[in-house]
């Protein structure tokens, strides 16, 4: 259970995903992983971060139910999982929270781009 299924962030900022707030411990089979239009890695599993994952950037806390990822990029706007599965296998929950981050270029070049158009010569303003 996520508190939110779509947050927006500004890049260079935190997040903070929260599987199910409680404090109550799970069993050891926690699951968070990501998925992007490009990429899917797993980021968590068994209580701690997978091989090959930047242990800067994500951490877990609280009983491994929250995944925190600091110094945000546009690169991390994707789909985070968690998954908490049983003894025996079996899902006891599965959610999933989308993560859009703005990037910083973004907003310049957008302002960039109004500047230009306001500062169209009129001989091409009448062009088409």
């Amino acid at each position: 259970m996520f508190a939110y299924d779509t947050s927006i962030a500004s890049e260079g900022s935190n997040a903070t995903f929260t599987c199910q707030d409680t404090d109550r411990k799970f069993p050891p089979k926690i699951t968070w992983t990501f998925r992007s239009a490009s990429v899917g890695r797993t980021i968590c599993e068994n209580g701690s971060i997978a091989p090959g994952i930047n242990k800067h950037k994500y951490k877990l806390l609280k009983s491994l139910t929250k995944l925190q990822i600091t110094d945000l990029k546009v690169i991390d706007t994707g789909n985070y999982t968690c998954c908490i599965e049983g003894e025996n296998g079996e899902t006891i929950l599965s959610a999933t929270a989308t993560l859009y981050v703005k990037g910083k270029l973004a907003s310049v070049f957008f302002f960039m781009l109004l500047t230009n158009v306001h500062n169209v010569p009129r001989s091409m303003s009448n062009i088409g």
